[in-house]
């Protein structure tokens, strides 16, 4: 007898709180892609995959996310590539000239390569502004007043240590001889995605998590969603991976069920605990595991 399903998706479009140009930007793309509209956005195809995907579930969804993901990447880079051969610096990338200019190469680019309409005026007016904007808040390096917040917030009110907000060891304690300051913080939403460079964006992480979850941006692309069974599940490495990419996706959906920030999401969350299965009667597939404490945030409806 089959088991029961783990993950249902909703039909409308449910979002999180954004804090970042980037955050803006995807879901913007997000948006587009699961509309019904007839005009020709950015085509799944893109990434080798179908525009509309039958029966609705979590494989669909990571497709989406995929999609969106891959080509946020892909406009940001755009106007990375424009800013380096124009040498703008920072005063010039931020003057009105600066904006025009990105904003037109990379509206040329989304005509011109990535199939979108060029007289609809919904992703004329809105994509390449956000793309900019984007751009200018992954240029910001972390302040020093930020960096002293976000640790501050971060430590224990009963231990006042600081944990990595992925897998909960400890990286500071007051008995430590490294300075508080030293710790590392990440970028919850990628600098390399538009993530900014503020509290509301930052957290303290270890080396080997920050090593493992790079600038990805989205749970789908952590290189172990697989839309076949994982009958066996690799060394270290692909653990810490697959731990990493539940949490996230874990933490976007708690983020958009109650509508918080995915930093909101993570702390309430708490750091991912061991992967473990759902539902033994299921195959051991990426969405029958989970690695968070199911009794803050359960998927099932």
């Amino acid at each position: 007898m089959p088991g029961k399903q783990p993950y249902t998706i909703r039909g409308d479009l449910p979002r999180f709180r954004p804090t970042s140009p980037g955050e803006d930007l995807w879901l913007a793309l997000r948006d587009m892609y699961v509309s019904d509209s007839e005009s020709a956005y950015p085509t799944l195809e893109l990434v080798d995959l179908p525009r509309w995907l039958e029966p609705p579930g979590p494989f669909a969804e990571r497709h989406i996310d995929v999609a969106v993901t891959t080509t946020a990447y892909r406009l940001l880079k755009t106007a990375k590539r424009v800013q380096k051969e124009a040498a703008l610096d920072g005063e010039a990338t931020r003057s009105s000239a600066g904006q025009s200019l990105v904003e037109d190469h990379v509206w040329r680019h989304m005509v011109e390569h990535m199939e979108f309409a060029a007289l609809d005026p919904r992703p004329r007016r809105v994509l390449p502004y956000l793309v900019y904007r984007s751009l200018l808040a992954g240029n910001a390096d972390i302040g020093t007043q930020a960096r002293a917040t976000t640790l501050h917030e971060a430590q224990d009110p009963i231990d006042s240590q600081v944990r990595c907000y992925c897998c909960g060891d400890t990286l500071w304690s007051p008995d430590f001889e490294t300075p508080l300051r030293e710790i590392s913080l990440d970028h919850i939403w990628p600098r390399t995605l538009g993530g900014i460079s503020t509290p509301d964006n930052l957290l303290p992480i270890c080396a080997p998590c920050n090593g493992a979850k790079e600038d990805r941006a989205s749970w789908s692309v952590f290189g172990v969603v697989f839309d076949h069974a994982l009958s066996e599940r690799g060394g270290h490495d692909e653990e810490r991976l697959l731990g990493l990419a539940l949490h996230r996706r874990a933490a976007g959906a708690l983020a958009t069920s109650e509508y918080l920030t995915l930093k909101e999401a993570f702390v309430k969350l708490g750091p991912r605990t061991d992967v473990e299965l759902i539902d033994e009667a299921v195959d051991r597939h990426f969405f029958n595991f989970r690695a968070h404490d199911a009794e803050k945030f359960s998927f099932t409806e």
